[in-house]
């Protein structure tokens, strides 16, 4: 009887900065000697700053995704896929590529940057190291201080220690904090929206 398989790959991966990753990850699905094109499958990557959509996979049974940003502490992480809908699931152990580790300058502040007006905001987060320097490759997350729970990781800090978010919503206020995880540092933001609800 023919086996359903799906075959995991990592065609690249790079260290961007510190705990900082980005991979192009391939997943190729198969029914015995025949490829299966035209189905859904999903990838799963520890450590994703976004979310992957299910993908459908191609003439040659492939699913591909460029570009994912991966943050983690991690030596090794386990990549996995699995048909929509169906039990079939692939995996493949990775060992991310880290540089020699140098001594890293202790954190000291998260200061956010707010631009905009009733409820649709734009907000650059900068983060900066305890001499003042700019800090880059470090993930900031920011929560929903009212709903206690994580919102979403942002991109990693650039080389001026920034990154950006942009914020809509309906009601008359929102906090949000912002957070290094293990830093111990945070800062919050609080938003306004004349027109709320």
């Amino acid at each position: 009887m023919a086996e359903w398989k799906l075959a995991v790959d990592v065609d690249k991966i790079i260290n961007i900065m510190e705990d900082n990753f980005e991979a192009t990850i391939s997943a190729v699905y198969t029914h015995g000697n025949q490829v299966v094109e035209n189905k859904m499958v999903q990838l799963f990557v520890p450590g994703a700053t976004e979310p992957i959509e299910p993908r459908e996979t191609d003439e040659n049974g492939r699913v591909t995704a460029d570009g994912v940003i991966i943050h983690t502490t991690a030596k090794k992480i386990v990549i996995e896929a699995q048909a929509v809908g169906y039990a079939t699931r692939g995996r493949k152990d990775i060992i991310l590529p880290r540089p020699e580790k140098k001594g890293r300058k202790k954190l000291a502040e998260i200061i956010p940057h707010v631009c905009g007006v009733d409820g649709d905001y734009s907000i650059t987060f900068e983060v900066l190291n305890e001499d003042k320097s700019p800090a880059s490759g470090i993930s900031v997350q920011i929560s929903d201080a009212a709903a206690k729970k994580r919102c979403r990781n942002l991109p990693p800090t650039d080389e001026k220690g920034t990154t950006e978010c942009r914020v809509k919503f309906k009601k008359k206020e929102k906090i949000l904090e912002a957070s290094v995880m293990g830093s111990g540092i945070s800062t919050w933001v609080n938003l306004f929206n004349a027109k709320g609800e």
